[in-house]
């Protein structure tokens, strides 16, 4: 009778004791799996490779300015040149290369340059009588084209995020690679009462031998902004040539007769670019930009 009664109670207490343990596993919180979370040392050390591209505006400075003539009855400073400042858009494109650690960045980025700049001389003789007057305007257009290879150092400004805007200063020393210079003649003659003018032409020179070598400092600042394995970095730069970018004095033979040599020219440059860079360091499908 006894083993009837305790058979009894073990099929009563068995449900029971089920039902307690699903109850206090119910009763638990449940641990919700944590997001994946931005590899934020992805980005602490890396390597940056991409290309470059943007345009340039230049700003021709003349030191010192010379004629190919000597007046005798009129004073000098009437053959100066008018340059044009950040009048003619140029071009660049090249590769960037930059290491990042923490905030700081160093980078290398080598490109093909070309810059434009314009400037204007005139010669004007005149005789005796108001008619005997003949004015000759000279205009000029000179394309200089380098290996241009700049170095940065950067700080990031804010260094987490998609958005990181930046600030930059270095160096820079561009390789001469050619020069060629556009002169349009325009000629205007008095004696015939009225003004005539009269189109002189047009020469295209190859000035190579007239310029150099330069080197010089660069500032500016920019931001990046960065979507799945990729950085774009919009970046404006100032830079500015610490000697002369022409070769002082030196003229082509088509243009000593004209009067035109080369004055001492600085250059300025204000630079607007893009790049694409790509990691080197630990790409995978996991990685989302922070």
């Amino acid at each position: 009778m006894m083993q009837k009664d305790s058979l009894s109670i073990r099929r009563l207490l068995l449900p029971g004791l089920l039902l307690f343990v699903m109850a206090v596993a119910e009763a638990q919180p449940v641990k919700k799996p944590k997001p994946n979370k931005p590899k934020y040392g992805f980005l602490d050390t890396q390597f940056w490779l991409g290309v470059k591209f943007g345009t340039n505006f230049a700003n021709p400075m003349a030191q010192s300015q010379l004629s190919g003539f000597s007046p005798i009855d009129y004073p000098s400073d009437r053959l100066t040149k008018t340059y044009d400042s950040y009048a003619l858009p140029g071009g660049q494109a090249g590769i960037e290369m930059t290491f990042y650690h923490r905030g700081f960045s160093v980078g290398l980025h080598p490109m093909y340059q070309r810059s434009r700049y314009r400037y204007t001389n005139s010669l004007e003789w005149n005789g005796e009588q108001e008619s005997e007057r003949f004015a000759t305007i000279y205009e000029s257009e000179q394309r200089v084209d380098v290996i241009n290879v700049p170095i940065f150092v950067k700080y990031d400004l804010i260094q987490n995020g998609k958005l990181r805007p930046f600030v930059l200063g270095g160096g820079f020393y561009s390789f001469l690679v050619g020069a060629e210079r556009q002169v349009k003649i325009t000629q205007t003659d008095y004696s015939f009462g009225a003004p005539q003018t009269i189109d002189g032409g047009t020469l295209n020179l190859g000035v190579k031998d007239a310029f150099q070598n330069y080197y010089g400092w660069v500032a500016g600042g920019g931001a990046s902004f960065d979507y799945w394995n990729i950085r774009t970095v919009i970046e404006i730069t100032y830079n500015q040539s610490l000697n002369s970018v022409t070769r002082e004095g030196t003229s082509q033979n088509e243009l000593s007769s004209l009067g035109d040599q080369n004055d001492d020219v600085h250059l300025s440059h204000i630079v607007g670019s893009v790049s694409f860079v790509f990691p080197l360091r630990f790409i995978d499908k996991q990685f989302q930009a922070l």
